[in-house]
């Protein structure tokens, strides 16, 4: 069906409607909605069905209704197009309406509605703020845009105008003059552009830019729009210049801001994002200095000297290419601020003021320092760390003077207080790392296991943990369970420990536990517990000390002890039989010396002779165990004395055992009985034989060693020693035996007393040394004799003295002996040598003995040890009576234990118990036959 034209006209204005951009309703006189066109619903406050009918004062909020009806009321009252600017919040954002109002008339021609066409111009106003905020701040470019118009023809300027005049400082007149050249206002740099320009007709391109040269010989930007124009019968170039400085200038400053806030972003992300903020400030200052063209860029901290003076040093530095850095400028640190000129800036700093200028505006103390530095304008902004003056953040301009705009300034202070932050945020996060790693240091210094524990597992170890528990790396250790550590039998005691630590809070004083080690193997330990909070849950601070070491002294130090008493023992023992074997073995002397060789008695005579040797041996054996044998000391080379038994050691040994002497060249002397010595070379040696039934290798090694803290054995200060090793590759000793090795009459072979190595002992310990074992079954032993090393020459060995008779005399003798069979044996073998003889059991029978006799007496005989006095004082006594009375002292003692009784002066002899009739005789012919006191 054909439409009408009004239907027609209907149908093309709805198009029209639906496609406008623009909100199109009706509303009456009173504000009510009356009509909506279908234009765009998306920037309705409302939907249609919910505003039809209705009043704006019912849709809108009355400060917002009463705008719209006072329009309203306008544009019908006025009859003209009232133009409004609103916003309103549609779909969650705020909406700006550019709103057009237009009266509509009735039949009659009178205003009965209002039409309003409102254009979204949200867009349009956030660049126009843009715009708006922008002019504010660069107002200059706005205020000072202008615009000059040229007319060109065959290359000579035929107009200008006034503000062409005003540009360029010249006056038409001046322009059209045939000797004025209009190049002379182009730059140099751009008359090659313009000279193309006009040999290319001066159209193209329709617009450029170039550099301007004033009359006064200032430069500026300008822009250049060019047309051909018919002009007298010809083509003329007719322009429009506008100075663009200050676009350009305005351009320049928005790209410069933009620079800036990049900048402040890239350098807060810097110092926000730095695990150590301090370390990432050469970078903060590379970007401050290349953003802002400064020259150099720099940090200064203050700090007080000694006197209380206010310093400042400089502490970090940026320079441009070309510029030279102070920071190795002497006059640079521990700068007394006051004193060099520069109160001011120390009141700014204080005040947290911005110290800003040209160089040459300072004033005259300050200058001098500034101008050493080549700088012409400098920006200086305070830091405040805490709340506290830090010192402050420079720029330098050295190539020419700056001004710096106030938005520079106010950019770079909050780059200021960025840093100042960044560095209060670093000084705590390297206080913390200094103090962790002085933590680190110490757990690592420490010479004990530190470990901790969290949740039953273990967060960190020190390396002497690692090497404790035989790992290589505390990644091994660490995350495992903490009881994986301990041996099984005590893990029940351990994780109730743990639990009720971690419950009270309390510190695990120090406990022996075991440990596992990674190859399995058990090792004593000392562990002690303190709770602290990790990451604020409850952990476990365990401190593990190694106690192989003082386990291995302790079982020594109780080893020697046991050693120490089993030797008194002996000792006394000994001492008791050197009494009876000196009567056995002199009365079997005098007995031998009495019968004929021929006798029948003879023989029993001989084999009690036997019997009595092997005795002493004993006894002498005992005495070296106990230490109580008496030594000759003297200072000797060990390696000398090796030597002269190497012979008689490989007679000692099997054919199937290999014997390796290793002297060391340096051994130093040490001071021993050469053959006690040998004794206890002797029975080491025999020892290592018969550890190796199906033969060897024995090694003889000898070293200078110094024994510290750690090595040093039981009884046997540090200090420096030489080391004699007895190794041997035989079957190893087990730890059962090991235990028992040293004691006397102990043994596992089927022959022998068990004597050879508590011989060995005693005598080493006698010397001031000590023998160590390591042994394992199975690989072999080694025993380590230390002995004490001495500063004196090595003395030459004793030649043995020749064989002499039984010397004879005639003088008195005092013969002093609580044993009655040695008395007897000693009174009867000087009377048959012809001295008189006088007895005594005690001291004080000796005492009344002497004061009897009224004749001289040339010589007491003995014992050390007597029974109610002493040796000493009852010598003391008798020569109150006897001043020459000389003196052999008797003993089966140690002279060490000698010497603290009696003063064995020079000339002063002792005899050793047991002794023989020949013995007895020399000692005390030589006593009485030595020089006079």
């Amino acid at each position: 069906m054909e439409k009408s034209p009004a239907e027609e006209t209907a149908r093309r204005l709805c198009a029209l409607l639906e496609a406008m951009q623009d909100v199109v309703l009706v509303v009456g006189p009173d504000g009510r909605y009356l009509d909506i066109a279908p234009t765009r619903p998306d920037l309705l406050y409302r939907p249609p069905q919910e505003v039809l009918g209705r009043t704006i004062h019912e849709i809108f909020p009355r400060e917002q209704a009463e705008f719209f009806q006072e329009a309203i009321d306008r544009t019908l009252r006025t009859r003209q197009v009232v133009t409004i600017e609103y916003a309103l919040p549609i779909e969650g954002r705020e909406v700006w309406f550019e709103g057009r109002l237009s009266p509509m008339f009735d039949a009659e021609g009178r205003p009965n509605a209002a039409l309003l066409v409102a254009r979204d111009i949200t867009e349009q106003r956030r660049f126009r703020e843009a715009l708006r905020e922008s002019e504010e701040m660069y107002r200059a470019l706005v205020e000072q845009s202008s615009e000059a118009i040229f007319l060109l023809f065959n290359h000579r300027l035929e107009f200008i105008n006034r503000r062409f005049s005003e540009m360029f400082g010249v006056r038409l007149e001046e322009a059209r003059s045939p000797e004025f050249d209009f190049f002379q206002l182009v730059a140099p740099p751009s008359r090659p552009q313009v000279a193309l320009w006009i040999q290319q007709g001066g159209v193209t391109p329709p617009r450029y830019e170039l550099t301007a040269l004033t009359r006064d010989g200032r430069e500026i930007q300008v822009e250049v729009s060019a047309a051909r124009i018919p002009y007298r019968g010809s083509t003329a170039v007719q322009g429009v210049v506008r100075d663009i400085t200050a676009q350009k200038q305005a351009e320049e400053q928005l790209a410069r801001r933009e620079r800036y806030l990049d900048c402040l972003a890239e350098t807060a992300q810097k110092l926000l994002g730095a695990t150590d903020p301090l370390a990432v400030l050469p970078e903060v200052l590379a970007c401050l200095g290349e953003t802002t063209g400064a020259d150099r860029v720099y940090i200064f901290e203050a700090h007080e000297d000694d006197r209380g003076r206010l310093l400042v040093s400089q502490r970090l530095e940026w320079c441009a290419p070309g510029i030279s850095p102070q920071i190795d400028n002497p006059a640079m640190q521990n700068l007394p601020c006051i004193e060099a000129g520069f109160g001011r800036w120390v009141e700014a700093l204080i005040r947290n003021e911005v110290i800003v200028g040209r160089v040459a505006d300072f004033p005259p103390a300050e200058r001098p320092l500034l101008e050493a530095q080549e700088i012409r304008s400098i920006l200086v902004l305070p830091l405040l760390v805490g709340g506290v003056p830090y010192g402050f953040i420079g720029f330098d301009s050295c190539r020419t003077e700056r001004e710096w705009e106030q938005a520079e300034v106010d950019l770079l202070s909050t780059v200021a207080r960025n840093i100042a932050q960044a560095i209060e945020k670093g000084r705590a996060v390297r206080a913390l790392r200094e103090s962790e790693e002085r933590y680190r240091r110490l757990i690592e210094l420490l010479p004990d296991a530190v470990a901790v524990h969290q949740d039953g597992l273990i967060r960190m170890v020190n390396q002497v943990g690692v090497r404790m528990l035989g790992y290589e790396s505390p990644e091994e250790v660490i995350g495992r369970p903490a009881l994986d550590f301990v041996h099984p039998d005590n893990h029940a005691v351990v994780r109730e420990r743990i639990r009720a630590q971690l419950e009270r809070g309390n510190r695990v004083p120090p406990l022996e536990e075991r440990f596992l080690r990674k190859d399995g193997s058990v090792i004593p330990v000392e562990v002690t517990a303190a709770p602290f909070m990790l990451g604020g849950r409850p952990a476990s601070l365990v401190v593990i000390r190694d106690i192989s070491a003082r386990k291995r002294l302790e079982e020594e130090l109780r080893q020697a002890q046991k050693m120490e008493a089993l030797g008194r023992l002996a000792g006394g023992i000994a001492h008791d039989f050197n009494n009876l074997l000196t009567a056995i073995n002199g009365y079997t002397e005098l007995l031998l010396s009495a019968l004929h060789p021929d006798d029948p008695l003879r023989a029993e005579a001989e084999a009690i002779q036997k019997a009595g040797e092997r005795a002493a041996m004993l006894t002498r054996q005992l005495l070296a165990f106990g230490r109580r044998q008496i030594m000759e000391l003297r200072v000797v080379n060990l390696n000398q004395v090796l030597e002269g038994l190497t012979g008689m050691l490989r007679r000692l040994i099997r054919e199937d055992i290999e014997l390796v002497f290793s002297p060391s060249s340096g051994a130093a002397p040490v001071r021993v009985d050469v053959a006690q010595m040998e004794q206890v070379v002797i029975n080491l040696v025999v020892n290592a034989r018969d550890a190796m039934p199906a033969g060897g290798r024995l090694i003889l090694e000898t070293a200078n060693v110094e024994l510290g803290e750690e090595e040093a054995l039981p009884d046997l200060p540090t200090g420096r020693y030489v080391r004699l090793t007895v190794s041997d590759t035989g079957e190893g000793i087990p730890e059962e035996v090991r235990e028992h090795l040293f004691e006397p009459f102990f043994t596992t072979k089927d022959r022998g007393m068990g004597l050879g190595l508590a011989t060995a002992y005693g005598i080493v310990r006698q010397f001031g040394g000590h023998i160590r074992v390591d042994s394992e079954p199975g690989r072999g032993s080694i025993f380590s004799v230390y002995l004490p090393r001495v500063e004196e020459t090595p003395e030459a060995p004793a030649q043995p003295p020749p064989p002499a008779e039984c010397p004879r005399g005639w003088e008195t003798i005092l013969v002093v002996e609580d044993d009655e069979m040695v008395r007897n044996l000693a009174g009867r073998v000087l009377r048959d040598q012809g001295y008189r003889v006088l007895e005594a059991r005690r001291g004080d029978e000796a005492l009344q003995i002497a004061s009897a006799f009224q004749e001289p007496i040339h010589l007491l005989l003995t014992d050390v040890f007597v029974p109610h006095t002493s040796s000493r004082l009852l010598l003391e006594r008798l020569r109150e009576h006897h001043p020459e009375l000389r003196v052999l002292y008797m003993s089966g003692y140690a002279e060490d234990l000698v010497a603290r009784h009696v003063a064995l002066e020079p000339g002063i002899l002792l005899l050793r118990k047991p002794f023989t009739p020949q013995a007895l005789a020399q000692k005390v012919r030589a006593a009485l036959d030595a020089p006079s006191r």
